[in-house]
Parts: structure tokens; C-alpha cells; sequence
């Protein structure tokens, strides 16, 4: 799959290689959820079907934090998404930055503009929304294409019972830490990327040696709590526990006790969360090392232990639910775990 990051880029090479016919998919896409993943697939399908080229339009920021104060937390980097744009078996994708310039747009305008980049139709989800004020909506895209002798579909929503998947509902349910139910939604576990770096090396002292990941602050973390999570580093997968918090037994922090809501983010907090990750039966010097961290299944909340010993003892009861997971789940798929 080929990646542009400005529209000039994308029409030279385009144009060099006459793929002039273009069906257009436009969305921020974070999480790539399962709506997200049948809207994609459909995409593929017609572009297919008809000898075009597909093409998703994405945002490197959150469109939101443009247009209001205060953008979600994301699911994913841009670079998470092209990644999965690829594996569907996408021909291009395009990463704009959200700008005063579309921002301001009006929806025919901005319709117009796609179009004359060679778009030979436009396939996006129910609630999608366009053009200055977010005037524009799924109305507008189909009487556009009408008018221009255009493909033109609207993709449902995908519900799971009477729920619809959406990113928000899957930050809320993380954030609330129902890491199962966000999970199906994902159809994945939820990942984060981080580097480790120096802590205050308590874990060690405590028998438990931890690695400390520093996260990107605009990225979710889910509800504080342990969390069964698989490790991937260089090259190699492991198990281990995943603690995220605020270390109330040694901080004097309080630990969070109903799950944050989607805008009491990491961002705003005098006491941002800590991500610490405890492998199993691995021993090796972590630091500087890239981890892809995937929360498996939820053990427990966090808590405010009485003592240093109490909460090595509550660790060890930690490890040990973590092994019962793992001997209960020998084959680890794209599946959650149901606890």
C-alpha cells in the first residue's frame, strides 16, 4: 500500500502511473474497529469490482481537537492505521493534517475537490460528517454522487447486542476497564507502544522487576488496574502483568475507583498514569527497548495497599490468576479473553 502525506505528493504519483480512478473512503478510523474494518472491506470490494483504486483519507490529528477543546484520546497512531489499511489489502492511503483551510470548507467544495482528483465514488459510514460546522453529512455525499453520476454508499453501523461500535464507546469501555467488551468491539486486543525507561526501580526491590513505558500522552491507557498483557519485543512475544496507575500505596495518590470518564483524560491530571509492565519468566535489561504492549484480560482494579509487604503479597496473587489465565487460554488468537 502506498502512503501520501500531502495531496500534491499522492496526484504526481498518481498521475505518473495513470491511476486516475479513484473510490474514496474519508474518516479519522481510530481503532480501526469493526465498523471501521467493514466499511474498508467494502471499499476493497467495489474497487475491485470495477478496476479502481482504493483510497482511504485520514487525519494525523484527531479533527476534533481542531474543531473544539480538548480531542479524545486515541486508540491508534496514524501509523497503527496505515498498518491495518495495509493488511486489508488497501492501495493507498493519504494522512492530512486537519487544517484551518478544511476545516473551513463547504461541503460541496470539499466534495468537489475529491473529486477532481480522479474519485469515481465515495463510500463512508453512517455518521460520517464533512465541511465547515460539520454541515455536510451522509445526505449530502449521496446527492453529490447523484448529481455527478457517482458510486455513492453509506455503510451502516455494526452493532454488537443493541450496541453500536464506535471509537467513543470503546474509549469509555476501557477507560471504565471492561477490556473484554472493548476488545470484541476492536476485534483485537487493544495495544499501545511505548519505550522504556528509567523508574524508580522499586519493582525490583520488591521482587517484582518492572519495565516503566512511557507512553505517548495523547494515547488511551485503559482503566487503572493489572491487566494480563502479551509483550512483543524484539521480535519475541511474552506474558506478563501490566499495572497502570498511580502508585497510591507509595505516592499517597488516591486510586481511582470508578473508571475515568472519555474527558478526564491522562492529559489533564496532576498525577498522570504509569505504565508498568511485569514479564514472566524473563529475565533481561529492558532499557531503551520499544515494547507493543496488548492488554489480554483485566485482573483487578487498582488499590491502596497498608504496606509494601501487603501489596507484594497481593503481586503474587497477581501472577498467579495471570498463570491460571494463561493454562486456561493455551491458544492466544485476535479473541479476548472472557476473565
Amino acid at each position: 500500500m502506498k502512503s501520501w502525506f500531502s495531496i500534491g505528493e499522492m496526484r504526481r504519483e498518481l498521475d505518473a502511473h495513470a491511476r486516475g480512478d479513484l473510490l474514496v473512503t474519508i474518516g479519522n478510523f481510530d481503532g480501526v474497529h469493526r465498523g471501521h474494518r467493514l466499511l474498508l472491506k467494502r471499499l476493497k470490494e467495489k474497487a475491485q469490482e470495477n478496476g479502481w483504486f482504493s483510497l482511504v483519507v485520514t487525519f494525523r490529528e484527531h479533527p476534533a481537537g481542531f474543531l473544539r477543546q480538548g480531542a479524545p484520546l486515541l486508540l491508534t497512531t496514524v501509523e497503527e492505521r496505515s498498518a491495518v489499511f495495509s493488511d486489508l489489502g488497501l492501495d493507498g492511503c493519504l494522512v492530512l493534517d486537519f487544517n484551518r483551510e478544511l476545516a473551513s470548507m463547504a461541503p460541496e467544495e470539499f466534495l468537489t475537490m475529491v473529486k477532481d482528483w480522479g474519485a469515481q465514488g465515495f463510500i463512508v459510514g453512517y455518521d460520517f460528517r464533512f465541511g465547515a460546522g460539520a454541515a455536510g453529512g451522509t445526505g449530502e455525499i449521496l446527492e453529490f454522487c447523484r448529481r455527478h453520476g457517482l458510486l455513492g454508499e453509506v455503510i451502516p453501523p455494526v452493532k454488537m447486542g443493541k450496541e453500536i461500535v464506535s471509537s467513543s464507546r470503546i474509549r469509555e469501555l476501557l477507560l471504565a476497564g471492561e477490556l473484554a467488551k472493548a476488545n470484541l468491539m476492536l476485534d483485537r486486543p487493544y495495544m499501545v507502544t511505548g519505550r522504556v525507561a528509567h523508574g524508580a526501580h522499586r519493582g525490583r526491590r520488591l521482587g517484582f522487576p518492572t519495565a516503566n513505558l512511557e507512553v505517548p500522552a495523547n494515547r488511551l491507557l485503559p482503566g487503572y488496574g493489572v491487566y494480563l498483557v502479551r509483550v512483543f519485543f524484539d521480535d519475541q512475544a511474552h506474558f506478563g502483568l501490566a499495572n497502570i496507575g498511580v502508585r497510591p500505596t507509595f505516592s499517597g495518590n488516591r486510586p481511582e475507583t470508578e473508571g475515568r470518564t472519555e474527558t478526564e483524560s491522562q492529559l489533564k491530571t496532576e498525577n498522570p498514569p504509569t505504565t508498568e509492565i511485569y514479564l514472566l519468566d524473563v529475565a533481561a535489561d529492558l532499557y531503551g527497548k520499544t515494547m507493543v504492549v496488548e492488554f489480554l484480560a483485566f485482573i483487578r482494579k487498582e488499590q491502596k495497599f497498608p504496606s509494601a509487604a501487603a501489596l507484594v503479597a497481593q503481586m503474587k496473587k497477581d501472577e498467579a490468576a495471570a498463570r491460571r489465565l494463561l493454562r486456561r487460554h493455551s491458544r492466544f488468537s485476535k479473541q479476548t479473553l472472557s476473565g
